[in-house]
């Protein structure tokens, strides 16, 4: 599936098509791919890990543990506030703490990427929601 919070490429092209045909009253396409991975005994949380890391990539996509959570695909959420963080000050810590403390505000997964809208002495980044 794609990422929580956005919405892909394709998406788009097929909603715009949809409407074009007519379908004015859908709001929005979207395709996912499942895997269904037989195992003699249940996946442990590391080997789940690795089977995703496989089959996906993280930068685009998401995985999801059943059918049913694709619905969140189609949520809508309230835009989180910009925060800044220190990184030219602080480091890597600030990129640690920002990642626990603004993780922490959503249940979706964030991510965290630079703000080139601010200045570079400001070493801002801006939180995002994903995937």
């Amino acid at each position: 599936m794609p990422r929580f919070g956005t919405v892909s490429p394709w998406s788009s092209k097929a909603t715009d098509i949809a409407h074009v045909c007519g379908l004015g009253t859908v709001t929005r396409i979207e395709r996912g791919v499942a895997y269904f991975i037989v195992s003699s005994q249940p996946l442990s949380k590391a080997e789940h890990a690795q089977v995703a890391a496989v089959i996906h990539d993280r930068m685009t996509e998401s995985v999801l543990d059943s059918i049913d959570a694709a619905a969140g695909l189609f949520a809508h959420h309230s835009p989180q506030p910009l925060a800044i963080v220190p990184v030219l000050a602080q480091g890597r810590a600030a990129l640690e703490r920002a990642n626990a403390e603004l993780g922490s505000r959503c249940p979706m997964t964030r991510s965290i990427t630079w703000s080139p809208r601010l200045p570079a002495s400001c070493g801002a980044i801006r939180a995002t929601s994903s995937s």
